[in-house]
């Protein structure tokens, strides 16, 4: 035989053995289009697919770990081809290929699953912009566009979804889909109705006057659909503008300080989270629960863009995170955000910022931030920065603001304020500040505090109040209108022909400022000194005060030389109101002078001669002691006493 008739040969054997193969998958093909009706009713899988073989003439391979052949299951077929019969005993989680006489099953590998409509306003017909549309289990969402088309890809894993649509101004709407492929749906929403509260009718004589006095507004908005050249326009009915600030602003107000605040917040916000994040917090009403969240960055995270809405038990963010409430305890690399509220412990390399309130520790490297109130301990090396009410303890390298209450201890390096009331401490040895009343303690250099109520006091080197309840302690107390002390007084005495003092602080405990001269005197003198003292109402135009001074007394003698010594006086006052602003003063004093001989001259015998003239009480070489004599006008201030 030849070589080209044994190549004949063997081209026909192939080819018809290749025409076997391909007529046989035809038929097994063929065999998965054959219609089959029945009925099981707890059923086990293994049954349901014995029976769909004999009736197709195929025999099933599968893995057993794939498909439990025990598990009962309920089938109606009626009219359904083999291969729909697959279908829906597995609900599209398995996949077959046909293989000589056998159907293999595999795990299905499905396709993404999309949905895709419009939202439009269930009155107006207009489509809806920036609607969210969420997953609540895959925590997928997208937001329509601005022909309120949406676009959503969903979890193929599953094939039960719930959806929910939702925006600021409507109605949300939820709807449970079971889903085997991509499908369109389309979304009309109701807007919300705000209700009119009534006065209720108690049966009082006064309800008719309640019921009249609802105000009727001047002004009514009719819902008209903007449509181009079809006449005037009364209002456009459209979806609240999504603003940039994804925390509260608790106070709309004309001052520069609360709109500097608000311009960083609302930079911060456009800094932190994505655009679609800020929508999402905005339409998003429900609170959403998972146990732990990990994230990069707030829109890089297992929260996905939903974060803002989502609750978390413990929250881990490397570089920023943001979720909607912590309910046991965060950590960050750099900055933490929550949206809410935040339970628990918050630790953050830079800051935390938190919406809501806290009930816990913060401990933020440069600073934390509540918009709402703090219960707990708040520590920084930078600020902390409450916007409502402190109980509990802040400590800080810098400064401690509350806006409204402080009960408990603001410790700061340089800064302390708070803007209502204080009930605790207040310590910092630069500036305490209590914009409004004061029931604790300020501890600082300058304590600044407008109403100071008992039980409140002031402990510093300048202490500043419109009124005190208490005596302030400090170098110098300034105390307002309320029942504040100040007296502005030139007098003479026995030595000095001039003396100029001033005295500011409460009645019960003023400072005293002074300063006298004599350049009558053959040598000149001069003092200056400090001390305080009390006044006292003797009933009348009168009163009496107790002061004590003590200060630095300098002479000249002749030879230009200078003599120092301390003087010491108690000085016992009387004063007589003269006119609205103004009384007189008298009163005897005792005056001690304890000389310096480090600093004086004893060439020309003792120093500070003649002083007093008279027969002191007691005079050695280095001390003089004397009874004196005060008197002069005063000038008060207009209110207090």
């Amino acid at each position: 035989m030849s070589f080209l008739g044994v190549k004949n040969i063997l081209a026909y054997l192939i080819t018809s053995v290749c025409l076997l193969v391909r007529t046989n998958v035809f038929a097994q093909t063929a065999n998965l289009d054959r219609v089959v009706s029945a009925r099981f009713s707890d059923a086990s899988v293994g049954e349901v697919l014995g029976y769909l073989s004999n009736q197709g003439n195929f025999k099933f391979s599968y893995n057993s770990s794939l498909i439990d052949e025990e598990k009962a299951v309920e089938l109606v077929l009626v009219n359904k081809t083999i291969r729909e019969a697959i279908g829906l005993l597995f609900k599209g989680t398995i996949r077959y290929k046909v293989q000589g006489q056998y159907v293999i099953l595999l795990k299905a590998e499905r396709a993404p699953v999309y949905i895709t409509g419009f939202v439009h306003d269930a009155i107006t017909g207009k489509k809806l912009p920036n609607i969210s549309i969420y997953e609540r289990n895959s925590l997928t969402s997208a937001i329509t566009n601005q022909n309120g088309f949406y676009r959503i890809k969903l979890n193929h894993t599953k094939t039960i979804f719930k959806l929910t649509v939702s925006g600021p101004d409507y109605e949300s709407q939820t709807v449970v889909m079971k889903l085997l492929q991509s499908e369109t749906k389309d979304w009309e929403l109701r807007p919300k109705v705000k209700t009119l509260e009534l006065p209720h009718d108690d049966n009082s004589p006064f309800f008719p006057q309640l019921a009249d006095s609802l105000a009727i507004p001047h002004e009514v908005s009719i819902l008209v659909p903007n449509v181009p050249n079809k006449g005037l326009v009364l209002s456009e009915y459209s979806t609240s503008q999504i603003t940039d600030n994804i925390f509260p602003i608790y106070k709309k107000d004309t001052n520069r300080l609360f709109r500097f605040w608000d311009e960083i917040k609302s930079r911060f916000s456009k800094m932190m989270i994505a655009r679609s994040q800020r929508i999402h917090d905005k339409n998003v009403t429900d609170t959403l629960y998972r146990p732990f969240q990990i994230s990069l960055l707030p829109f890089l995270g297992t929260n996905k863009l939903l974060s803002g809405s989502i609750e978390n038990r413990v929250s881990v963010n490397i570089v920023m995170g943001y979720s909607a409430g912590v309910r046991k305890m965060e950590f960050g690399g750099g900055l933490n955000g929550v949206r809410r509220n935040m339970n628990g412990f918050q630790f953050a390399g830079v800051g935390n910022i938190v919406g809501k309130n806290v009930t816990g520790v913060q401990m933020g490297g440069v600073f934390n931030t509540v918009l709402g109130e703090t219960q707990g301990v708040a520590m920084t090396l930078g600020w902390n920065h409450t916007w409502k009410n402190m109980r509990g303890l802040q400590a800080a390298g810098l400064m401690n603001i509350t806006h409204k209450e402080t009960r408990g201890a603001q410790l700061a390096g340089v800064l302390n304020v708070t803007g209502k009331l204080t009930k605790g401490i207040q310590m910092a040895p630069t500036l305490n500040v209590v914009l409004k009343e004061s029931k604790g303690w300020q501890v600082g250099l300058l304590n600044f505090a407008h109403k100071i109520t008992k039980g409140g006091h002031q402990i510093g080197f300048l202490n500043f109040s419109d009124s005190s309840a208490t005596a302030p302690i400090g170098f110098l107390s300034f105390v307002g209108k309320g029942n504040g002390y100040k007296r502005f007084e030139v007098a003479i005495d026995e030595i000095q022909s001039a003396n100029i003092t001033f005295k500011t602080g409460v009645p019960a405990f003023y400072n005293i400022l002074t300063l006298g001269f004599n350049f009558v005197r053959a040598y000149e003198l001069a003092n200056i000194g400090y001390g305080f003292g009390r006044a006292y109402k003797l009933g009348g135009r009168w009163m009496m005060n107790t002061d004590v001074t003590s200060g630095l007394m300098i002479e000249y003698n002749q030879y230009g030389e200078v003599n120092q010594g301390v003087l010491w006086r108690f000085d016992l006052g009387f004063e007589k109101f003269l006119a609205r602003n103004s009384t007189l003063t008298f009163g005897p004093s005792i005056k001690a002078l304890v000389i310096d001989p480090a600093r004086s001259s004893y060439t020309n015998g003792k120093p500070f001669k003649n002083m007093p003239t008279y027969q002191a009480i007691r005079s050695t070489e280095r001390f003089t002691l004397w009874y004196g004599f005060q008197m002069g006008l005063r000038i008060k201030q207009r209110y207090g006493d």
